[in-house]
C-alpha cells in the first residue's frame, strides 16, 4: 500500500488536480479490496472512507489478483468536507501531534485481512495543514449532514 499525494492532469493544460491517493498493490493470493479506512494504533477507532466518485479511480469492490493494483484517488479540494469526522477527532484529541503519528491508512480485503501502512512526513504535514485550516460550521460532528 502506498498513500500519497499527487497531480493528475494533461501534459501542456492546466490546471492540474491535486489528490490524496491510496496505491494497492496484491502481493498475494487473490482477493477483493472491499473498503478504504483510517485506523488508529492501540484504539478501536476507525473510519471507513467511500470509493471516490471519478474516472480516475478504482471502483470498490475492486476484485485484485497476484500482481495487480487499485488506486483510490481522493480530491484534495474537498478533503476538509470529505474526512470532517476523522480532522475533528485529531483535532480535539488530547494531543493531536501523537494521535497523527498513531494514524494509519489501509484497506479491509475479502480474505479477512486488514493491511494498514503508517503517514509518512509528508502525509503527516498534509494532514497537519488540513487541522490548521477552519473546520466547516454548518454541522458538528455526531450530526446529521
Amino acid at each position: 500500500m502506498f498513500p500519497a499525494i499527487v497531480q493528475i492532469g494533461r501534459p501542456g493544460l492546466l490546471p492540474w488536480t491535486e489528490y490524496f491517493q491510496v496505491r494497492v498493490v496484491n502481493h498475494g493470493r487473490e482477493a477483493v479490496v472491499k473498503s478504504v479506512g483510517w485506523w488508529l494504533l492501540a484504539s478501536k477507532q476507525a473510519w471507513v472512507i467511500l470509493s471516490p466518485d471519478n474516472p480516475y479511480s478504482t471502483k470498490i469492490p475492486a476484485k485484485l489478483d497476484f500482481g495487480e493494483e487499485a488506486l483510490f484517488l481522493y480530491p484534495t479540494e474537498t478533503y476538509n468536507r470529505d474526512a470532517e469526522r476523522l480532522l475533528h477527532f485529531i483535532r480535539t484529541s488530547r494531543f493531536p501531534e501523537l494521535t497523527l503519528r498513531r494514524l494509519r491508512i489501509g484497506v479491509y480485503t475479502s480474505t479477512g485481512q486488514i493491511f494498514r501502512v503508517p503517514l509518512d512526513k509528508h502525509l503527516r504535514r498534509f494532514l497537519r495543514e488540513r487541522l490548521k485550516e477552519r473546520p466547516r460550521e454548518a454541522t458538528a460532528p455526531g450530526q446529521p449532514v
